[in-house]
């Protein structure tokens, strides 16, 4: 999604530029296979994007192609876009990235429909606070800047604080908190702390694949996208269903705590104004060592990673965290190198 958007904003306008999302069938991440093999991902969610210059029609003969697979835009990147998250600049890209949205992006897929009509539709009525939780293993902690991630109780306290902050500066109560999740125990985590009736109403889509976080026995990603013989997960079109409506029901609302990742930077092209809260910064606490990351985890959990080729790269990350290097230090971790040349 963020390479369409980045391509169709950084091409030059004499560019033509198509859309051309089908799998492979080998996917080790993100098998979204439509129900009909061969089909492309982006014309079952989206309708097509064909960007073609003033001075060309269908009938010309074809030009010569170049097939982008990158993000061109640092922003974009996970770890920059951490360091770069105070940049006078970034609301003037989410401006420039928000017109290529509005422009090239028109949802088809009923699922996705119905989410923001509905839910949507409730969302953008009141003041609304949506969280992003992402669910905790060494890759998606890896992505992190500050080479972390809270647990559900520091996202429940972070989007207290997000609360006490937004009704503050509105003069008003939060009517909605959105948790947009993949982390199987979010939604009892905060149904436990915002089930009540003196506080927002929580909105949790149901019947969605979420994941219980951690390293399977055979040091794969505990995780909904991953393709494991231990993830019992489905990522079929559903799931990129799933990701879509997630993504612009949190940019429905008027403020949205996230960690780094792809679904709140969409979120925040998609709706320029929506205010971008941190979970780091709400918190405002140093970024915690890995030890205290794997001291969150089922103990089972707990007992596959010290048992993993990635317990040594655990234990040289908590040691460059207890001397606290610059932020940009590339520390050893599962997205390094060690395990995966990716």
């Amino acid at each position: 999604f963020l390479v369409v958007l980045d391509t169709l904003l950084m091409a030059p306008p004499e560019t033509e530029v198509q859309v051309d999302w089908r799998l492979f069938g080998n996917e080790g991440h993100f098998g979204y296979r439509p129900a009909m093999p061969g089909e492309c991902v982006w014309r079952s969610l989206f309708a097509p994007v064909v960007r073609r210059p003033d001075d060309t029609s269908p009938s010309d003969p074809e030009p010569p192609a170049y097939v982008n697979v990158e993000r061109f835009n640092m922003l974009l990147a996970p770890r920059f876009r951490w360091l770069a998250r105070g940049s006078a600049s970034i609301e003037a890209q989410r401006a420039d990235y928000h017109h290529v949205f509005t422009t090239h992006v028109r949802v088809i897929h009923p699922g996705i429909e119905e989410a923001l009509h509905g839910l949507g539709g409730t969302l953008r009525a009141g003041l609304s606070l949506g969280v992003h939780k992402r669910v905790w293993n060494p890759g998606t902690a890896e992505y992190q800047g500050s080479r972390s991630l809270p647990t559900c109780e520091g996202y429940i306290e972070a989007a207290r604080r997000a609360i006490k902050r937004l009704e503050a500066r509105c003069a008003r109560k939060v009517t909605n908190l959105f948790l947009a999740t993949d982390d199987a125990a979010a939604p009892a985590a905060f149904q436990r702390a915002f089930g009540g009736t003196d506080g927002p109403r929580l909105h949790v889509r149901p019947n969605v694949s979420r994941a219980t976080g951690g390293l399977n026995a055979d040091g794969t990603l505990n995780e909904v996208h991953v393709a494991s013989p231990h993830n019992p997960y489905t990522c079929g079109l559903q799931g990129a269903v799933d990701v879509v409506a997630d993504a612009l029901l949190l940019a429905a609302c008027t403020a949205l705590v996230h960690a780094d990742s792809n679904v709140t930077s969409a979120a925040s092209y998609a709706n320029p104004k929506l205010e971008m809260m941190h979970v780091v910064d709400l918190l405002a606490v140093d970024p915690p060592s890995v030890g205290s990351a794997v001291a969150c985890l089922p103990s089972h959990q707990e007992s596959v990673l010290a048992s993993s080729p990635l317990a040594s790269a655990a234990a040289a990350v908590a040691a460059r965290s207890a001397v606290r290097l610059p932020a940009w230090y590339v520390q050893p971790g599962y997205m390094a190198g060690e395990r995966d040349g990716g």
